[in-house]
């Protein structure tokens, strides 16, 4: 039982880092499928070039005697030897040497010089050259859109960290709870702490008891993405609870807006009021008044050492 419960720990690891680098695995795949047409293409315009390229150069070059520069495999003797010959030059590997025994031989230079220069600059500097900027392109296009778009591996995601905080399975946390959830999350739906005026942006609903609901959790950040860089959200059906209805049992007391307000109006009549009792300082008569709102309880005890002062004095 033991092994079989390790071998299940260390598989939901593993599958938590696959989940973590997914993400950055399917622009990748997308970007070698969605350049597969391209690539289909240019090897076909590049083996046209080679093909027209074979003809010439076994019509002007195929008398070249063999040496330590074209051996016998890649020379213009053939047609598929000078094929295997011009695949090489299109590397640029050993182009130097080719020129230079097509020099050599006793054929026009500038015949063969154009042949081998303007075989490299085609090929190389042009068709080898579409064949990246058609990758980065394909790249470029994948990052942006799986940038914007939300995965079934991310609402998983939200349901394994809910769990954490809601180890009965109902559905509902505490609002207490919400900025530490938050934090916990991983891409997109991270908030990283202090986060209270971006929870207070979401305007969750919060019932009864300050709890919240997972399905109003999971729509509210489901609707932040969206409206920040979304263009599609990919909503998987296998997810249980994810849109279900909430318990109508507990009875709707505001929201995070309304709450992250209440506490500013607070925090505004709290700041008024120690400016207006600053004001009163100056004034004995509402010194006790000052220590009252200051010192809260302990006003008794600075009342009654007062009344003792004043009673003395009086005799």
């Amino acid at each position: 039982m033991l092994p079989a419960m390790l071998r299940l720990i260390r598989f939901v690891k593993c599958r938590r880092y696959l989940r973590r680098y997914i993400r950055g695995m399917l622009p990748l795949l997308y970007t070698l499928y969605s350049s597969i047409p391209a690539f289909i293409t240019i090897v076909i315009i590049q083996f046209i070039i080679m093909f027209i390229y074979a003809i010439f150069g076994v019509y002007l070059f195929h008398s070249i005697k063999q040496s330590w520069d074209i051996s016998g495999e890649l020379s213009f003797e053939t047609f598929p030897k000078a094929m295997l010959l011009l695949f090489q030059l299109s590397t640029l590997a050993g182009w130097i040497d080719v020129l230079h025994c097509l020099s050599a031989s006793g054929e026009n230079l500038t015949t063969a010089t154009f042949f081998v220069v303007s075989y490299i600059i085609i090929v190389y500097y042009i068709i080898i050259k579409t064949h990246l900027v058609i990758v980065l392109d394909s790249y470029e296009t994948a990052m942006c859109e799986y940038e914007n778009i939300l995965l079934k591996e991310d609402y998983e995601m939200f349901a394994e960290v809910w769990q954490k905080f809601d180890n009965k399975a109902r559905g509902i946390i505490k609002f207490s709870n919400l900025p530490d959830l938050l934090d916990v999350l991983e891409e997109p739906f991270h908030f990283g702490k202090p986060n209270r005026y971006l929870i207070a942006t979401l305007n969750i609903p919060i019932y009864e008891g300050d709890l919240v609901f997972y399905a109003d959790v999971m729509d509210a950040l489901t609707r932040d993405f969206m409206s920040h860089r979304a263009h599609l959200v990919e909503i998987p059906d296998s997810i249980p609870g994810l849109l279900d209805n909430k318990g109508k049992t507990l009875k709707k007391i505001g929201s995070t807006l309304w709450r992250q307000r209440q506490n500013h109006c607070a925090y505004i009549i709290q700041r008024a009021w120690r400016r207006y009792t600053g004001r009163l300082v100056r004034s004995p008569v509402f010194y006790s008044e000052v220590r009252l709102a200051d010192q809260g309880d302990k006003v008794d005890t600075y009342l009654s050492a007062e009344v003792r002062s004043g009673s003395h004095a009086s005799v």
